[in-house]
């Protein structure tokens, strides 16, 4: 049996993961900033060298818009906040994922149950056949028709059934 936990649910828990990741390591580069020099605001460069501040916004596209020079200060609280956010998503994720788990075991668990009890069906109808068999009339019918059904039940777990 498969497990029913869609791939697009653990690549979204990953992504979720990743950020959470990145965020912390910006939030980290900024309260080393701070606590080498308290009094002063942290600075950030550019590939280019210069000091800037943080972006905010959406890049590219027709909803393009974006702040500059946010400082490192109100960016701190932004991201704390992006944090909790991402934390909440991956519960969510994580709740799904469970929840998938949980259907695909309750499956597995009926199947095994139905398994059971056609092999116990199996062990009644042999014990049967078994106790039975010595006993032929005298156009063997009675055994003839034990040997068909008891066929019909071992071919059960281990074939398909026919259509």
């Amino acid at each position: 049996m498969e497990t029913k936990v869609k791939k697009d649910l653990l690549v979204r828990m990953w992504h979720a993961i990743d950020e959470r990741e990145r965020t912390l390591n910006l939030i980290n580069e900024i309260k080393q900033q701070k606590s080498k020099a308290p009094d002063v605001e942290p600075t950030f460069r550019n590939a280019f060298g210069e000091r800037c501040g943080f972006q905010m916004g959406v890049p590219s596209g027709p909803d393009s818009h974006r702040i500059y020079g946010v400082s490192p200060t109100m960016a701190e609280a932004v991201l704390n906040q992006h944090v909790i956010d991402i934390e909440k998503r991956i519960e969510d994720i994580e709740a799904e994922i469970a929840m998938a788990y949980q259907d695909h075991n309750a499956d597995t668990k009926r199947y095994i149950e139905n398994v059971k009890k056609q092999y116990d069906s199996l062990f009644k109808f042999a014990e049967q056949f078994i106790s039975e068999m010595y006993y032929v009339d005298e156009d063997c019918t009675k055994r003839d028709a034990f040997k068909v059904k008891f066929r019909e039940f071992v071919r059960f777990p281990f074939q398909e059934e026919e259509k």
